[in-house]
């Protein structure tokens, strides 16, 4: 549904990687929605993948002292 624009360690937290994504229709994104990091067989080629987002759930948006909407991780 898309693809990662960047990758980089969050400098208020160096325990954090930040991760930014460019997603091709942001209407499938909801508050509800995960992001993780995931590994693709033997090779371990990593992908992000998201999941959940219920169509109940509100669209995911900016909030207040972020450039972009934040998909939180598991």
């Amino acid at each position: 549904i898309g693809t990662v624009k960047q990758i980089k360690v969050d400098k208020k937290n160096i325990n954090r990687i930040r991760v930014q994504v460019a997603i091709k229709d942001p209407i499938l994104i909801r508050e509800n929605t995960i992001a993780s990091i995931e590994a693709q067989g033997l090779t371990g080629y990593a992908y992000i993948q998201i999941q959940g987002g219920t169509e109940d759930s509100p669209v995911l948006k900016v909030k207040k002292g972020e450039h972009h909407p934040v998909i939180p991780s598991q």
